[in-house]
């Protein structure tokens, strides 16, 4: 084996060994990722593109990621295994890809500093093992970039197209490629038509048929559900993007400001990126969405290479003797390998009492629900991840995710309505929760029972009601 495909080989060793060993120590998978393995146990079923079986709704805005798992599932994978299996591999080659074009922006003896940063970066650990399309969509991000600083714009723009099927917000990075590229090369403008159509398409024919709408039920259901919630401010959601809450956050922006100066002076290198990093953080900070965990991560590998950009910078101004440089350039990926270790141990044990709590609430919810309900029952519930997946019974979804219905009672926070109006079997609430306040409802409490309580505490608990009259 030659000595770059070795360093290739334990490159992605090193990022795939580090998930393996947060999984399985956090045991963590997301909520939402659970409605993806529902809608791919379903195709494998032989019950099609659904949540709930007979309702044709798009309530997954992740179509690719979902397809690959039902392919995986065809050599007797469990779902969750197949979402694994892909984002270990996705993860592995973006490391790989890091290198590579750290190598190609001659960054010399600091080129192994953004992959060394990406695979310690505890928001990418988390999210590239939470079940959810986020290393995919983070692959095919960085893929895209990579294949467009190398000029080879088919294939950057039929990645970006790649992205926009496993995320909504790959649009942008497609509209961005196709724009540079039709202005660059307008001699093949046609095939900068060609290829973005002839894989988007098929989809969007196939979505309006089928689901009668291009657009996912849960796109709306969302904005619909957040319009009413109130989500973090502006400023709040700015920080946590670029984790402006600690010190390390400061330091990487600072380091990226400085990179990307070096990149567009020293190597006419960045413009793309850096217009798409800005648009990517204008949309999640002053959009008005929550904004959940493995939304940012696909910027980091991006946001990352510019911040690494900075050392060869910093390394021709340091005017010191050269044992000193030898020392500061083994020192530094040390020091930042113990600060990230440090704060992806503190993630672990978030992650832990996370998964606990989903393990200890929702997911008990749906195998009590397995075990009591009648199999026609239809349950209303909010975290439709675990609940759903678990009880494997109809389910009304009150975010509006697969139940478009939902939509309306939400803009308006009715959502004693949307209970009292569908009459289902059973309902999962919250009471201390401004969405569940309806549980302490007398109108609501006169149709409905309390059947049983889940959770520890006020703050995470969630009350199982039955309908009066079904018993």
């Amino acid at each position: 084996m030659s000595s770059q495909k070795t360093t290739f080989a334990l490159i992605f060793s090193a990022t795939v060994i580090i998930r393996i060993a947060f999984y399985l120590l956090s045991g963590f998978t997301a909520d939402d990722a659970l409605i993806t393995f529902r809608y791919a146990e379903n195709i494998i079923a032989g019950h099609g593109f659904v949540y709930n079986i007979g309702e044709r709704i798009l309530g997954t805005t992740t179509p690719l990621f979902t397809f690959l798992i039902s392919l995986l599932m065809i050599f007797k994978l469990t779902a969750h295994s197949a979402a694994l299996l892909i984002s270990l591999i996705c993860s592995g080659l973006t490391s790989i890809i890091l290198y590579r074009f750290a190598q190609r922006l001659r960054f010399g003896k600091f080129s192994l500093l953004p992959l060394l940063v990406y695979i310690l970066w505890p928001r990418s650990i988390v999210a590239d093992t939470s079940g959810m399309e986020t290393a995919l969509f983070s692959l095919l991000i960085i893929a895209a970039f990579y294949c467009q600083f190398r000029k080879i714009r088919i294939y950057s723009l039929a990645l970006a197209t790649l992205a926009t099927l496993t995320r909504p917000e790959g649009a942008l990075l497609l509209a961005l490629l196709f724009a540079v590229n039709c202005y660059a090369d307008r001699r093949n403008i046609f095939a900068y038509f060609i290829i973005p159509l002839s894989i988007l398409i098929p989809w969007l024919a196939f979505s309006y048929f089928y689901f009668g709408s291009i657009v996912p039920g849960s796109i709306s259901g969302k904005l619909a559900l957040y319009s009413y919630i109130e989500t973090r401010s502006a400023l709040e959601k700015l920080v946590y993007l670029l984790g402006w809450h600690n010190p390390l956050g400061w330091l990487i922006t600072l380091a990226a400001l400085f990179g990307s100066w070096w990149l567009l002076a020293k190597q006419n290198f960045g413009k793309l990126e850096i217009i798409w990093l800005f648009l990517m953080i204008a949309f999640f900070t002053f959009s008005n969405t929550a904004l959940f965990f493995w939304y940012p991560v696909p910027i980091y590998p991006v946001y990352l290479l510019l911040a690494a950009a900075s050392l060869p910078l910093l390394w021709d101004k340091l005017k010191i003797d050269a044992s000193y440089k030898r020392l500061f350039s083994i020192g530094l990926p040390l020091l930042i390998s113990i600060t990230l270790l440090f704060y992806g141990y503190r993630q672990l044990g978030y992650y832990q009492e996370y998964e606990n709590y989903l393990t200890g609430v929702h997911r008990a919810i749906g195998l009590y629900l397995k075990s009591n309900a009648e199999e026609e029952d239809v349950v209303a519930a909010r975290y439709i991840g675990n609940t759903g997946y678990y009880s494997n019974l109809y389910v009304l979804d009150r975010d509006g995710l697969v139940t478009p219905s939902a939509a309306a009672y939400n803009r308006r926070g009715d959502y004693l309505g949307f209970i009292l109006d569908n009459r289902p079997d059973w309902v999962v609430a919250a009471p201390s929760r401004i969405t569940g306040r309806f549980a302490q409802n007398p109108t609501f409490l006169g149709e409905y029972e309390l059947v049983k309580k889940f959770g520890e505490n006020e703050k995470t608990r969630h009350n199982l009601y039955r309908l009066k009259d079904s018993e």
